[in-house]
């Protein structure tokens, strides 16, 4: 008897931004963020995280975040437990009136070791907007403009198109 095997079929999400990052200080805060091009009033963002095994045992969790206005407001979602090896869904609302001029995922650990290259994987990056407009980002074709990383503990890194890592 000849056994069939299925196999998962490459869809039109294969593609996510992947964010590569060194944090050698005891704090580890990578941040992936959009800068959107205009002033607009957001109000929510949905954003999929994937964490490898060796950067979920260092990085566990995070939250989704707002900056606004003049001053970079800080406002941000709640925490989210990042599990190892597997896609998460991390959410947050805004309820101000200013216009956001950054939104994003700022991981977090506390390691005393450092931490090199590193990797986090991001997908559905959704925006609502306050006219309950919405702009979905996945990546399958590059990144687009307004995406980039930062670090809250100075640490270095890059953002880039990955086609290592897929929905099952």
């Amino acid at each position: 008897h000849r056994k069939e095997h299925s196999f998962p079929t490459r869809r039109s999400s294969d593609l996510s931004a992947k964010l590569t990052f060194s944090e050698t200080a005891s704090e580890k805060k990578p941040n992936f963020y959009f800068r959107p091009s205009q002033d607009k009033v957001l109000k929510s963002v949905s954003i999929k995280v994937y964490a490898p095994a060796a950067t979920q045992s260092i990085i566990s969790g995070g939250k989704a975040y707002f900056k606004t206005g003049e001053g970079w407001g800080w406002n941000e979602g709640d925490w989210t437990n990042l599990s190892a090896d597997s896609w998460v869904e991390v959410t947050a609302t805004y309820n101000g009136e200013e216009v956001v001029k950054e939104i994003g995922f700022n991981g977090y650990g506390n390691q005393d070791s450092p931490a090199e290259n590193l990797s986090l994987y991001f997908d559905d990056f959704i925006v609502t907007y306050a006219d309950e407009t919405t702009e979905t980002f996945d990546f399958n074709s590059g990144i687009p403009e307004g995406f980039g990383r930062s670090s809250d503990s100075e640490g270095t890194g890059e953002v880039s198109l990955a086609t290592d890592v897929y929905y099952q």
